[in-house]
């Protein structure tokens, strides 16, 4: 699909990011900039405006078979929080500090506040 869906991609007007090839922006005269992250077989649509996933969703779906999961919550291990009124996307990989904590032997620690600046 990785060679076929780039073709598609950017047949559609999507350049391909070259420091991160995963990523695509989309810039649609009406819908406005559109990103699309690739993640082996899956797709993450993000734009300003609801109506530039769904062209992305709309054309992507046309020409490949897929299952579309709504609202991504999890990729890659990563917790994806949404703030709608704020307009905040938070990243959380809890798992991995986790990990980290465990590695350096200080999971059992009593976690303590930095001071402000």
């Amino acid at each position: 699909m990785g060679i076929k869906l780039d073709k598609e991609l950017k047949k559609d007007g999507a350049v391909r990011f070259s420091v991160h090839p995963c990523l695509y922006e989309g810039c649609h005269p009406v819908h406005g900039r559109v990103f699309i992250l690739v993640y082996v077989d899956n797709l993450i649509v993000a734009s300003k405006k609801l109506a530039g996933v769904a062209a992305v969703k709309r054309s992507v779906s046309a020409k490949f078979d897929v299952c579309d999961l709504e609202e991504v919550n999890y990729v890659i291990g990563m917790k994806v929080m949404r703030d709608r009124e704020a307009k905040t996307l938070t990243l959380s990989n809890p798992g991995h500090t986790a990990t980290l904590l465990e590695a350096f032997g200080i999971n059992n620690s009593t976690p303590s506040k930095a001071p402000k600046a």
